[in-house]
């Protein structure tokens, strides 16, 4: 089993710079599942 170490971290810069990379990959995310959800709803009821 791999040990991975978690440290703080304390730069208030690299930790902005942690935040939004993970708002955004967050929102990316959320905007490939609700373009999916349309298609699926979209492809059901245009039979």
């Amino acid at each position: 089993m791999v040990q991975q170490i978690v440290l703080p971290i304390k730069d208030s810069n690299i930790l902005k710079m942690v935040q939004d990379t993970l708002l955004d990959s967050f929102r990316a995310g959320r905007r490939k599942l609700h373009h999916l959800s349309s298609w699926k709803s979209y492809t059901t009821t245009g039979e």
